[in-house]
Formats: C-alpha cells, structure tokens, sequence
C-alpha cells in the first residue's frame, strides 16, 4: 500500500506557490504590461543626419548653363552645405577648383538637389567633379562626385544676317550672308 506524507504535498505546494510569486514579482519589475499598447503603433522618429554620404552630378548644364545633381546623407538634416566644381587636366595629379560654388539647403530630409548657376571651362580640363567645400557640421567633407566630361547643355544656334548694297549706274547688286555660329 500507498502510504500518505502530507508533509511532501505542502512543500510542493509551497514551493510551486513561491515560484509563482518570484516570477510575478520578476515581471512586474521589468514592467509588466504597462509598456504594453494594443493598438497603437507609433513611427519610429528618423535619425538624424551625421555624414554626406553621396554627391551624384548629371554631365548635362542645367538652363543657367552649370552642373546640376542630388546630394544623400545618412539622415534627416536642416541646414546648409556648400559645394564647389573641381577641374583635372592630363599630367596633374590632383583636381582644382574653378571657382564655382552653390549652396544646398536641406530642410528636414535626406536628400536635396543642387545647380551651379555658371560652369567655368577650364583650358586643357578633362574631367570635373562636384566635391563638398563647406559641410555644414556632418561628416563626409571628402565625399566627391564621379568625374565627368564638362557638362553639356541645349545647343543654342546664333544666325547673323548681313546685307550689302551696292549701286552702279543704274545696277543695284544685293548680296546677302546668312550663317550659323554655334
């Protein structure tokens, strides 16, 4: 026969009810289900942006005749960089800047567009970048755009008209010259 300890079914019991209160009182520590919301699900904020990450250029002028391309950082950003054109000539090893300079603004995002309202040709250049000049405080101040041939716009055609007269007695010659200067 079976015989009945009531001591072990206690201590069972005991243990089991420590347990319990060890692992409640573990949960409600960490939280519990206060941190818990059925329902709501709220956007994570965006981060905000520490470094240039890219400099992208498009080798077509913009109407005002300079490059024009999108700047990327690593977050969102309100603020201003500023960004210059380099020129490279065969035999130099380095690039060198032309002179022009545009300002980006960022207001919030990623990502902003820029125009160099001029592009200045330089003798014997093969290639031009867009490099950072002024960061505006984010890292990334040595990022550089791919190089690129000098940037290419509409073509604009000029036609001159000139016309000359001359009278002999009583012949008239008219000659007229159109050309085309592109």
């Amino acid at each position: 026969m079976r015989s009945f300890q009531p001591g072990r079914r206690v201590l069972g019991a005991l243990s089991t009810a420590l347990a319990a209160t060890l692992m409640l009182g573990a949960f409600a520590m960490v939280g519990g289900f206060d941190d818990l919301q059925i329902g709501i699900v709220e956007a994570a904020p965006s981060a905000a942006a520490t470094t240039i990450t890219g400099i992208s250029v498009s080798s077509t002028c913009d109407a005002a005749g300079g490059f024009t391309g999108v700047v990327t950082l690593d977050g969102s950003f309100s603020g201003q960089i500023t960004l210059g054109v380099f020129y490279h000539t065969p035999g130099t090893s380095g690039f060198f800047p032309t002179g022009d300079q545009t300002t980006v603004s960022f207001s919030g995002g990623s990502s902003a567009t820029y125009a160099f309202s001029t592009f200045t040709q330089v003798n014997g250049a093969n290639t031009y970048r867009i490099q950072v000049i002024n960061s505006g405080g984010l890292g990334g101040a040595t990022v550089k755009s791919n190089s690129v041939p000098p940037c290419t716009g509409t073509t604009t055609t000029t036609t001159t008209t000139s016309s000359t007269s001359t009278t002999t007695t009583g012949t008239t010659t008219t000659v007229t010259t159109t050309g085309t200067t592109p």
